[in-house]
Parts: structure tokens; C-alpha cells; sequence
């Protein structure tokens, strides 16, 4: 499956080309995008192959880019095939395994990778100041964390957003800060719009150190300059620095609308008046 350079980041694939990480991260970013909107698995299709900003800007319609739409005729044509009583996947065909025949055991690290890691990343409902965006208007959104594990490790706090839509974007942890001020005015003529096909861009900030049962925030706080409806892609990394292997992430992709949009939550994101 595709898996663009940011979207590879925040859903922690070093290795895209790796079968087993590339479908398993693919099929999540998949279910973000469905849930994203509202379980629409054409817009979900084209969320994946043009990106979801691009189909907020069709407005909500597969965006006009041949390529994008091919992607989804093929994908729902094959969708439909397979769901015909009796279709068989395209596979080579598979012969039962004779008695006496020798088999190979599975490794240690095959055995180690295949066993389940709990959770211990716990990320609580996200927490945006105002449920609709404006232009010249700073928007927050504010993120909770807790390492629920036995052992002290580090976080990263990763954010992709759509540049050509914000004039002002910072994502701040304690600590940390990582701020991108766009050259473009928050008010006044809005900007022409850039490319459907724009591409997102990247920030991230650290916790060095995150103690079992801490509680960690992160806020990101942006302005937008078109007025667009916006989707972000959030990711928080837990990290254990004596196994590796017991990392955790967590994924969600945000939509913000705007003006007065009437806000669908699937993704159970909690929206709570700005704190005085």
C-alpha cells in the first residue's frame, strides 16, 4: 500500500516496502480516513490516494483529479467482485500439507514480534477550543497523554497539517515549542487557494523523559487563512527505552469545519468551550 514520507512518520513505518508493517499501517490509516468521514468508504478511498484535505476542498465529492478517480473505480470494482458469492482472490493455488512433510519452525523473533504488546499509551479525547474555524481566528486543540506502563520512557508529539490553509501554526509542549508563522496575513483577502493536491507539512516536539503515570499535555494552536474546512493529522509516540519493541502509538486524524458547519464525531473528539 502507498504510504506518503509524513503519513509513513506518523504512523510509525521505518520501513514502507515491509509487507507486514505496510498493510497493517495502511489498514489503519484507512479506518482513520472511513472514520474521518462518517464511514463513506468512497471518500475514504480518495482521502487515501489525494489526501483529505483535498476532498474537504471538492466538497465532500471525490476531487476531480483523474487519477484519484480511477483509484476509486478500481478499488470499488474490485470491492465488488470479491464480495460475489464463490470469487477467488488471485492467488496461486495452495496444496494441503502432506503427512511427513517437514515444516520450518518459527524463530524466536518471529514468536517475540507475534506477541501482543498491551496498552499503555492512553490518550484522552481531544479538546478544541471553538467547534467551528475562522479565518483570522486562533484555534486550539489540546492533547492528554499518560504513560499507564511500569517503566519511565520518552514521547514525540508529531502534527501534519495543510499549510496553504493556516497563517499561523505551533504545536507546545512543556518545554518544547515548535512554532511556523506562514507569510500570509490571518486577516483581510483571503489568499488564491493552493493545489487540491498541496502537500501537508510536518512538526513534532519531545518529552525526553515520561515517568510511569505521568500526565502529559500537548496543545497545537493555529490561525486558519481561507475559509476551508481543515483536517489535521495528530500522532503521540511512547517510546520504552529498555524495550524497544514495546513501543506505542496512537493516531487520529482531526476535522475541524467552518463557520457553522454542523460538526459530525465519529472519532469521539470532545469539543469544549475556551478556558478562561
Amino acid at each position: 500500500m502507498q504510504l506518503m514520507p509524513s503519513t509513513q512518520a506518523l504512523l510509525g513505518v521505518s520501513n514502507p516496502f515491509h509487507p507486514q508493517h505496510n498493510v497493517e499501517a495502511g489498514a489503519r490509516y484507512l479506518a482513520m480516513l472511513k472514520q474521518t468521514f462518517s464511514g463513506n468508504l468512497q471518500l475514504a478511498l480518495a482521502a487515501y490516494n489525494a489526501g483529505p484535505q483535498a476532498v474537504v476542498a471538492a466538497g465532500y465529492t471525490v476531487p476531480a483529479i483523474a487519477e484519484t478517480q480511477q483509484y476509486v473505480r478500481c478499488v470499488f470494482a474490485a470491492y465488488e467482485q470479491y464480495r460475489q458469492p464463490g470469487a477467488v482472490p488471485f492467488l496461486p493455488a495452495l496444496r494441503p500439507i502432506q503427512p511427513g512433510t517437514r515444516t520450518l519452525a518459527p524463530s524466536p523473533r518471529s514468536l517475540a514480534a507475534s506477541v501482543a504488546v498491551p496498552t499503555t499509551l492512553i490518550v484522552s479525547p481531544l479538546r478544541l477550543s471553538s467547534q467551528v474555524a475562522q479565518v483570522g481566528q486562533r484555534l486550539t486543540v489540546e492533547l492528554e497523554a499518560i504513560n499507564t506502563s511500569k517503566r519511565p520512557g520518552h514521547g514525540t508529539v508529531m502534527l501534519n497539517y495543510p499549510e496553504h490553509l493556516v497563517s499561523f501554526m505551533a504545536l507546545h509542549t512543556a518545554g518544547q515549542e515548535t512554532t511556523v508563522q506562514v507569510p500570509a496575513a490571518p486577516t483581510g483577502p483571503p489568499a488564491p487557494a493552493a493545489p487540491t493536491t498541496a502537500a501537508y507539512q510536518l512538526l513534532w516536539s519531545h518529552w525526553p523523559v515520561w515517568t510511569p503515570g505521568e500526565r502529559r499535555t500537548a496543545m497545537i494552536s493555529l490561525v486558519p487563512r481561507l475559509p476551508q474546512d481543515l483536517t489535521l493529522h495528530v500522532s503521540v509516540v511512547l517510546d520504552d527505552t529498555a524495550v524497544p519493541a514495546a513501543s506505542q502509538r496512537w493516531s487520529h486524524v482531526v476535522r475541524i469545519p467552518f463557520r457553522t458547519a454542523a460538526l459530525v464525531d465519529p472519532n469521539g473528539v470532545r469539543y469544549t468551550p475556551p478556558r478562561q
